[in-house]
């Protein structure tokens, strides 16, 4: 079947006859007719770019026999790494894919969580016993303190003092649950 016997099936389909599609386009009928007759190639460029607007199909495609339909111009622009990071993503087999993409789900979800539905416990206590729900990230000052008091150079501070405090209204309010 030749292109301009694919392009008229398609006209077809969107429109009641070829008479109603050049109606529509406000293009004589006649140069759609000579068209599919006589061939795309003999067309004037203004008028194929204006069938293929309203079919949306690529133009490019149609001009080397094919039909094709037109992708969406995108508006987003990349930076040179994230135009590597998609050419490398692309290169990748399914496990790949799969593997970068929960890695990105698990990223995205971690840096658009509402703040008031995650609360971070930031406490000197061994994990087992942070309340459920809540996760144990030790803060510098923290560290320091643990690394004092395993040497026997306990300092006792007002961070630490609050991060203690915190940490018992947290557990209170989880036990009263």
């Amino acid at each position: 079947m030749s292109v301009e016997q694919d392009l008229k099936t398609l006209i077809l389909k969107h429109y009641k006859s070829i008479r109603a599609f050049a109606l529509e386009l406000n293009i004589p009928y006649s140069t759609i007719d000579t068209m599919l007759k006589r061939g795309v190639s003999g067309t004037a460029v203004s008028t194929v770019l204006r069938i293929c607007h309203a079919l949306q199909i690529d133009a490019d495609s149609l001009s080397n026999g094919k039909i094709e339909e037109k992708q969406p111009v995108s508006t987003i622009k990349y930076s040179l790494t994230e135009e590597k990071h998609i050419k490398k993503y692309r290169t990748l087999d399914e496990y790949g894919k799969k593997n970068v993409d929960t890695i990105l789900d698990n990223e995205y979800e971690r840096c658009n969580k509402d703040e008031k539905d995650l609360i971070v416990l930031r406490d000197i206590k061994a994990e087992s016993e942070v309340p459920k729900g809540f996760h144990s990230i030790p803060t510098p000052q923290v560290d320091a303190f643990a690394t004092h008091a395993s040497a026997g150079q306990l300092q006792s501070t007002k961070q630490i003092d609050a991060a203690e405090a915190l940490a018992d209204k947290l557990r209170q309010k989880t036990n009263s649950k």
